[in-house]
């Protein structure tokens, strides 16, 4: 098993977070490394997926929602090629500061025959991550902000 991992914390209540992280039409309009998921976010549901990892190619791929509990957990999975091979599991955790703000966790984690041969390869998206929960960070603070003045 391989893992990559970002956390950031978010001056915005979990529920503002988890309006965004699952609001799949605007990725497009915010997040940098997760550029399109089209599908119905539920339980078992596969999205059509398409990610852009700093200084790569493009990955598209389908995913299945794994996970989804209510302003705690976001998890989808898929896989390269054949399942087996190199199988990715990307997992959103919130969680709850006592200030009103949000610990955000970001985890891929990687399994598969390939997963040691392909781990500097893998890595490589450690920057995509890091980008895309700063964005989210950017929306999110954003918004909370203008509901409490407006």
């Amino acid at each position: 098993m391989h893992e990559i991992r970002n956390e950031i914390d978010i001056d915005a209540p979990a529920r503002i977070v988890w309006e965004i992280l699952t609001d799949l039409p605007a990725y497009p309009e915010w997040n940098p490394f997760v550029r399109e998921l089209v599908g119905p976010l539920a339980l078992g549901e596969r999205l059509r997926a398409r990610f852009a990892p700093p200084g790569q190619r493009e990955i598209r791929a389908r995913v299945r929602v794994t996970e989804l509990a209510t302003e705690q957990r976001l998890e989808w999975s898929g896989h390269a090629l054949l399942p087996g091979l190199c199988d990715g599991s990307h997992r959103f955790t919130l969680h709850p500061r006592p200030d009103g703000g949000v610990h955000l966790e970001d985890v891929e984690r990687f399994t598969g025959l390939l997963v040691p041969v392909a781990r500097s390869f893998l890595d490589k998206a450690k920057p995509g991550f890091v980008a895309a929960d700063r964005a989210l960070k950017e929306r999110a603070e954003k918004r909370a902000a203008g509901s409490r003045t407006g």
